[in-house]
């Protein structure tokens, strides 16, 4: 993916605690991991949780920049001049003048989605706001339980709007653990489940972006 064709994914949703940002920021360290330069452009106002996992962070990279609705696009347009292969923008948990425009500027949209009844009842609005951009969202099922039948039941409903990735993301505590401490799981435990789910949602993304 060479700067001049930078890919742009959004983490996008219309309910806070998704997992939205750890998704961002999981996947940004999953990518450069696998030699693609990255660039956050973290779209949470009230959060700015990418932000701060970058504040406490010691590697460099990815790189985070907090960036308001009036330089998002000034963003993406010097990503592709700087050599960066992927721009992933952390956008705003609920409603905001700008989601409509994240829609329309992402390549790749992701829909985390815990496999609750008020997780999956807000995924309405977030589809509406992602189709009228003309795209189609995929969902990413985060903070799963193990061996519980809501997974699968949730998998199906979500199945009605869009593709649903194949990897699940587990409810592990080895992510509130790499997140306090400015890494993702790859680098917390590299041999962990919460980083084989990592590499591999990395990798059926990266397809999909071709």
């Amino acid at each position: 993916m060479p700067g001049e064709n930078v890919k742009t994914i959004a983490t996008f949703s219309q309910k806070g605690g998704s997992g939205k940002s750890t998704l961002a920021v999981h996947l940004g360290v999953a990518a450069e991991e696998d030699s693609c330069k990255v660039i956050i452009l973290d779209r949470d106002d009230a959060q700015a949780s990418s932000s701060r996992w970058a504040a406490c962070r010691a590697a460099a990279a990815p790189i985070v920049l907090k960036t308001p609705p009036s330089k998002l696009q000034g963003a993406l347009d010097a990503a592709r001049t700087k050599a960066f292969g992927l721009a992933i923008i952390d956008g705003p948990p609920h409603s905001s003048p700008d989601a409509a425009a994240i829609a329309r500027i992402a390549d790749i949209i992701l829909i985390p989605v815990r496999p609750t009844a008020f997780d999956l009842a807000a995924v309405g609005n977030a589809v509406k706001i992602v189709t009228a951009a003309g795209k189609q969202p995929l969902f990413v099922l985060s903070a799963c339980p193990s061996r519980v039948p809501e997974v699968a039941d949730a998998r199906q409903a979500l199945a009605d709007f869009g593709d649903v990735a194949p990897v699940e993301i587990g409810e592990r505590i080895a992510f509130s653990r790499a997140i306090a401490t400015g890494r993702s799981v790859t680098e917390f435990d590299s041999r962990g489940k919460a980083a084989a789910e990592i590499r591999a949602l990395w990798q059926w993304i990266k397809e999909r972006a071709k």
